[in-house]
Order: structure tokens, then sequence, then C-alpha cells
């Protein structure tokens, strides 16, 4: 590709950038040969500081159109690092965080492999990872399932709205389509990148997925008995995300008091049901420790609750440590969701 147009198709804006071609060529002089190559270098350098400071976006290929954007504040999304096997995924993540879906149509006079490997070329010039790159069928290890279908379709990320998007059959290719998932670690928060590219009757469709990890916002939910009250109808459990302990301890805090009323209130409400109180942490630091450390936050709260007067047949305290992570314990916001109280339904 001619340096001019490998410029145009970098994140960031130059100059040609906003311009035809044909122009930038017409008044382009050879002796400014060494100011293209110095701009080319400084144009690199701000890519990565931009990436660094959690500045990275993903533009389209030049001559595409966006067709659909759909935003999300916070989400788990499914991303692939590896190739599909019976409806699942040999090696994946479940990162979470805010969410940025786009669908480009274009550009023409292209072919899919083309735009794809100008993605997979600009990410690793801005410094990110691959993760998984694949095309066709070699996304799929066994089994016959649609991996962009999978993908985007019926399965896995088929989050709001994305279906309103023009052009759905895009996920009903089996050939001509091309797929890579690539991560931005930073110094706040990681990125998450995934493009799928799909030529549908000699038209490109692109899709681009930016997850940018976060913790999310706490003390959202109100802790009421009627909240427990459907969490236990619809799931069998309820899980208490807000901070109930010391740092480190099995000490109740003080403001841990009106949850713990809440939970009275519902225990009390229904004298028939039995329950276990289990007590979760993230996997940082010894793991004999945290299993420690959550049989005692567990054991904490039930002895609270026994003492408020609920009768002691009702509630077993058991600590699983990192053992059931509800999140990765690969980034704060999902150590943070990891670490938690659950009160589960027992059948005896």
């Amino acid at each position: 590709m001619k340096l001019t147009n490998y410029l145009k198709n970098l994140v960031g804006h130059t100059e040609c950038y906003h311009s035809k071609s044909n122009q930038c060529m017409k008044s382009f002089n050879p002796k400014y040969l060494n100011y293209l190559l110095l701009s080319f270098a400084v144009t690199s350098c701000v890519l990565s500081v931009h990436a660094q400071n959690e500045k990275f976006t993903v533009s389209g290929y030049e001559g595409s159109t966006l067709i659909g954007k759909y935003q999300s504040n916070y989400v788990q999304y499914l991303v692939p690092e590896g190739p599909l096997t019976y409806d699942e995924f040999l090696k994946k993540s479940t990162p979470e965080g805010s969410l940025e879906c786009f669908l480009y149509k274009g550009p023409s006079g292209r072919t899919a492999l083309e735009v794809f490997r100008n993605y997979e070329q600009q990410l690793k010039k801005s410094g990110l990872k691959i993760l998984f790159s694949c095309s066709g069928d070699n996304c799929r290890d066994a089994g016959y399932q649609n991996f962009f279908i999978t993908l985007y379709g019926n399965t896995h990320n088929k989050v709001e709205r994305r279906e309103t998007f023009p052009a759905k059959e895009i996920t009903n290719i089996y050939s001509g389509s091309y797929y890579l998932s690539a991560l931005l670690k930073g110094s706040e928060s990681n990125k998450y990148v995934t493009v799928g590219i799909a030529d549908v009757n000699n038209v490109i469709y692109t899709y681009i997925d930016i997850l940018t990890e976060k913790n999310m916002d706490t003390d959202m939910v109100k802790i009421t008995a009627e909240y427990i009250k459907k969490q236990i109808k619809d799931e069998g459990k309820v899980a208490i995300y807000e901070t109930l302990f010391e740092t480190g301890k099995a000490t109740l805090l003080p403001s841990a008091t009106n949850t713990i009323n809440e939970m009275l209130a519902y225990v009390k409400a229904n004298p028939t049901k039995n329950f276990y109180v289990v007590g979760h942490t993230d996997d940082t630091g010894d793991f004999d420790a945290n299993m420690t450390l959550s049989f005692q936050r567990a054991q904490s709260l039930a002895n609270e609750l026994i003492k408020k007067g609920v009768p002691a047949r009702q509630i077993i305290a058991k600590g699983v440590g990192p053992l059931a992570p509800a999140s990765t314990n690969q980034t704060d916001a999902g150590k943070q969701r990891n670490r938690r109280v659950e009160l589960v339904e027992r059948l005896k």
C-alpha cells in the first residue's frame, strides 16, 4: 500500500485524510519526502500515546459508511480468543464495562480480505495485541454452527438494539468472512476491540465493537426485601455487591445495617425456607486465606441475622473464596464484582 494511502487508514487525522487522493498526490513534492516520513513517525507516536491515555478509537475504513451504532453503559461481553466448537469457544474472555458497537457498509472496489488486513495492521500499529484471528471455516473447530450468528446473533453478544442494525444477514455468512479480537492494555482500564467483516453479494459489512473495562456503578440497586424476594424467585439467590465488611476482615461495617435489616425482613417473612449465606472473594493473594476470609464473612453475617431473631436452623454459612467468580479476576472491575456475599435458597 502506498504511504499516503496507509496514512489515510490510520486512526487519527492527516491533511490528506480529508482530501481526494489525487489532489494530495498533485501537491506532493519529492523534496518533502523527509518531512512526510517525519510526519508519519509523529503520527505513529501520537497513536501510541492516545492508546496509553485511554483515548483509542477505531474509525471506519476510508470510503465506508456508518449505518448502525449502539452504546451501552455496562455489559458483560464475550471476546473469542479461539475457534468455535459446538456452541462454545475453545478460549474466551468475558470482560465487563461500557460497549460501543458500529456497523459499516463498504467501501466499494475493495475486497473483504483487504479491509480486514488493514484493520489488523492498524490495530497492531496502535499497540494492540491480537488475541485471535480467523477467516471462514477456520473460525470453527468443530460442529456446524455459524461463527457469526453464534457470536453476534442468537447466542452471544446479542446486545440490545444490535438487531435493529441494517444488513442483519451478515450474521448468516459462512464463507467470505473474517474476524479478529484484540486487547489494548491501559494504565486505567483495558480495551477489547473485535472486528467482524463479511462480503454479502459483493458488499462489505464490518462490525466493530469496543469494550472499555470499568468498575460498575455501585449502590445503584437498592437491596430491599422485595428485591431479595424477586431474585430468590427468579434465580434461587441474591448477590450483594455492596461493601459490608472492613477491608481484609470479617467485621461488619455500620453502613451494612440497612442491607442486613432488609435481609432479615425477607428471611423472617419466609420461615419455611432455608438458606446458605455464601462468602466470595477475588483471586488476589493466598488461596487458603481467601477461603478462610470468605467463610468468616459469611459466618459473621449469619451470626448477625441469628442475633436479630432468625432461627439458627434457617441459616448455614459457607465460604467458597475465589472458586465461583462472577467475572474475570484479570481486572479491577472483575475483582470488584467477585467480592460479594450471596443469600442462596437451600432445599433442606
